[in-house]
């Protein structure tokens, strides 16, 4: 996690899926993941502009 930089100072939440990939929820930077063994699957990013997510103040 601390490669791909995933963290969030005060909420988030994270599970492992049946096939062991796991999905993660960053309320702080708007940001939701799919991570599988070796890579981010995918990754979606709630954004204002360029600079600034949707939850970030």
């Amino acid at each position: 996690m601390k490669d791909l930089n995933v963290g969030t100072p005060t909420e988030g939440l994270s599970e492992r899926l049946d096939n062991g990939d796991v999905f993660v929820e960053e309320t702080n930077r708007g940001r939701i993941l799919r991570i599988g063994p070796n890579q981010v699957k995918w990754e979606l990013v709630s954004r204002v502009d360029s600079k600034q997510t949707f939850l970030e103040t």
